[in-house]
């Protein structure tokens, strides 16, 4: 797509002077999910949620538009996102980031078998004029917050951003610290363009997830009130766990039973598999984020 015409996004903090301020190329896409992006910023910078759960992994992907933020995300959710269709690592050092892109901190270490391993550490989302926003623990007392990237990267390296995205880059396994710039689109947008039938399946799977999501999403800022309501909600993610892992296991059983079983339901073969996938490890997730809030709501009795 062609690049029309540039937008300058502010962040503006209580001074109510622009601190951050980052011109960027424009298109239908791009812009709609760098205002999106600086919009969650705006709203969650600062602000302690009413819970445990929302951690480094959720507060990235909510920010960058990947997934609805519904707080807890754990790594291994986190991690088949980014190793997923969804996102691209193909960001060399030498290439300038782009605002929105996700910051993942990944430690290089062996394991007692002397193999080498690899895990996340940690997540943000890069904002422009060398600031970044993450949340730095799960903590309720730990609000999200914009910061430079070098005190991001505090706890993890005395390193530069740059020298650390070179450290990822490097080959020979090397053991240690690095960061590796991803690049994401959202899930939904995604299933739009290439399979709109999963959307507008008559389960209506996809639409119940999202009043779920959207549910969760305003507990852990707001408080849920109600127990029962999480019950509730607990109970219909099941459900929705129970109905995605019965369609991924029905790819190995024989073709009649298959159709058998997805009669109704063909448009959920169109999907990939990959894509049920994550929303099964972010439906197990999201259940236990409302079972957080489930304790915390017997503990406030």
């Amino acid at each position: 797509m062609t690049l029309k015409k540039t937008v300058t996004v502010a962040l503006v903090f209580a001074s109510a002077q622009p601190v951050v301020a980052q011109s960027v190329p424009n298109n239908e896409e791009f812009g709609s999910k760098t205002e999106k992006l600086f919009e969650f910023v705006e709203s969650y910078r600062g602000r302690r949620m009413t819970t445990l759960g929302p951690n480094c992994f959720g507060t990235a992907l909510g920010a960058g538009q990947v997934v609805t933020y519904t707080g807890y995300v754990q790594q291994n959710e986190f991690q088949a996102i980014l190793n997923s269709p969804l996102c691209s690592e193909s960001i060399e050092p030498s290439q300038p980031l782009q605002v929105g892109d996700i910051l993942a901190v990944k430690q290089t270490y062996q394991d007692k078998k002397k193999n080498l391993r690899t895990k996340l550490l940690h997540a943000s989302v890069w904002l422009g004029a060398g600031k970044v926003f993450e949340k730095a623990s799960y903590t309720s007392s730990d609000p999200a917050r914009v910061t430079s990237s070098k005190d991001s990267l505090v706890p993890f390296s005395e390193k530069a951003l740059v020298e650390m995205r070179q450290l990822s880059a490097q080959d020979g396994g090397r053991e240690g610290n690095s960061v590796s710039a991803f690049r994401c689109e959202s899930l939904h947008h995604y299933l739009g363009q290439n399979h709109p039938e999963f959307l507008a399946d008559k389960s209506r799977f996809f639409t119940r997830l999202q009043f779920e999501e959207k549910y969760l999403a305003e507990a852990i800022v707001y408080g849920a009130p109600i127990i029962d309501k999480l019950r509730a909600i607990s109970q219909r993610l099941v459900f929705l766990e129970r109905t995605l892992a019965n369609n991924l296991a029905a790819k190995h059983t024989d073709l009649l039973k298959q159709r058998e079983l997805h009669q109704r339901e063909a448009s959920w073969n169109q999907a990939p598999d990959w894509v049920k996938f994550l929303l099964l490890l972010r439906i197990q997730n999201m259940n236990k984020q409302t079972q957080l809030l489930i304790n915390d709501r017997l503990l406030s009795r």
